[in-house]
């Protein structure tokens, strides 16, 4: 006899989980098929392990600005073995964790690999090859994604690799070239050179970071450049040959590198092959889940989340967007807003941002000021030995709210939720300012930087 359940979840990574432990909060009888690791992508090869990375990585930066501190340190060496053994044993503890939520609040967890039947029977091959069925009065997609090659530049898994190969097979290579300066691209050139790899970014379009401010990716490059990271922009690969290090590496402009290993950054794909979602009639556009604002598919009781859809690919928005899914099966009508999501970056130094770019502003019409201040006028920043960066406020003159943000500095990344919170609520900067923020703190640089918007700074000329 078939099982039944009323929510059935493809893909235990952020938005499958969430929506699982979210699903059997309100009552419903869930499972969940992963034919992988619960905690997809982001926890297993993605978000948890680098930054673990990244933080072995600073801890090491740390230490070769030590005599800045007044502390001697005559010699240190870096544990490679002991380093991956950290981002290991990180990742299977919060894997683990999940688990356990999982059976405590009831969750069914199926490892094998799913296909939709019809529009309420999945088909699910498990490990053991065993095939099971079940059917589910409704079903979420939530499969998320997998990294992109290129056509003339395909992953053996060697050395043209992805982002998955690195982490999972440990590679720690002389030198990396990275074809990609977008997020993934510039934080693995941030953990690579903090390790002592000589890393080359090659990036097709003018700046690194093109979705960032333009300020802020310049201000990206120069540090970068301090650390020793080459940066080829407006070009692209155009072959790769074996060479004597490795790799010969031939650019658009005619430039050769030589190189042991190339990493490919250059985007992701929807996973999606397999479930049988177009010959069921599920709406597919380039690959990618289309679903309305409400993230219902074209098929009633089909809904898709995260990665899948190829809207915002963050672990955050797919965690919210699997809270908003259940709410919207128990009939609440939960819109999705995309206006108000932070991205952090996290880089040496750290990128954030919120909301619409100067750019954007302009495009729109908008009558705007420009509000910045910068890091080194921040006490805080001199008492940690980080005096680089700035945050940048677009600031509405007439409603006098914040539209947008974007800052690269230290801790950044902690300090952008107050900026979504004001933008999100459309929270005056009158009453930023009438709100005490502590002192010596990185968040002062928030007040700061709206003093700077009404063309009235305090702490700086």
């Amino acid at each position: 006899m078939m099982e039944e359940y009323e929510i059935a979840i493809i893909g235990a990574g952020p938005a499958g989980y969430v929506t699982a432990l979210r699903a059997a909060q309100k009552g419903f009888k869930t499972v969940v098929i992963e034919k992988d690791k619960v905690g997809g992508v982001c926890l297993n090869r993605g978000c948890i392990p680098t930054k673990a990375l990244l933080e072995s990585a600073r801890q090491i930066n740390l230490l070769n600005k030590a005599s800045e501190f007044g502390i001697k340190i005559n010699q240190f060496s870096i544990d490679m073995a002991r380093i991956w053994e950290r981002e290991v044993k990180i990742v299977e503890n919060l894997r683990r964790g999940i688990e356990y939520l999982f059976k405590r609040r009831g969750v069914i967890l199926i490892k094998g690999e799913a296909t939709l039947l019809d529009k309420k029977t999945i088909s699910i091959k498990e490990d053991n090859g065993e095939v099971e069925r079940i059917s589910a009065e409704n079903i979420v997609i939530a499969t998320g994604s997998s990294p992109s090659d290129l056509p003339r530049l395909k992953f053996d898994h060697e050395n043209i690799i992805s982002s998955d190969d690195i982490l999972e097979k440990k590679i720690l290579p002389h030198s990396l070239l990275i074809i990609g300066g977008g997020v993934i691209g510039c934080e693995f050139a941030s953990l690579f050179s903090s390790l002592g790899t000589k890393v080359t970014i090659v990036e097709l379009l003018k700046n690194l970071l093109p979705q960032e401010d333009e300020e802020i990716s310049q201000q990206l490059e120069i540090n970068f450049k301090k650390r020793g990271v080459k940066i080829f922009t407006e070009r692209r690969v155009e072959k790769v040959e074996p060479g004597r290090e490795g790799l010969n590496v031939f650019l658009s402009d005619g430039t050769n590198l030589e190189v042991e290993k190339v990493l490919v950054c250059v985007g992701r794909k929807p996973n999606t092959e397999g479930l049988g979602l177009e010959k069921l009639g599920v709406t597919i556009q380039n690959g990618w889940v289309v679903v309305d604002d409400y993230l219902k598919t074209n098929l009633p009781g089909i809904f898709a989340i995260g990665d899948v859809l190829g809207k915002t690919l963050l672990a955050h928005v797919a965690m919210y967007q699997g809270e908003m899914v259940v709410e919207n099966i128990v009939g609440k009508n939960r819109k999705m807003d995309y206006s108000a999501i932070p991205n952090c970056i996290y880089t040496f130094p750290e990128v954030a941002s919120v909301g619409i770019k100067e750019n954007q502003a302009k495009a729109l019409g908008i009558e705007y000021s420009v509000g910045r201040f910068p890091f080194r006028a921040l006490g805080r920043a001199y008492t940690v030995g980080e005096l680089d960066g700035f945050l940048k406020l677009i600031v509405d003159k007439k409603e006098k709210v914040i539209l947008g943000a974007q800052a690269i500095g230290p801790e950044v990344t902690n300090i952008i939720p107050e900026l979504v919170l004001a933008i999100k609520n459309r929270i005056n900067t009158e009453q930023i300012l009438n709100t005490i923020h502590a002192h010596p703190t990185f968040s002062e640089i928030i007040p700061e930087a709206i003093f700077s918007s009404f063309n009235f700074p305090l702490h700086t000329g």
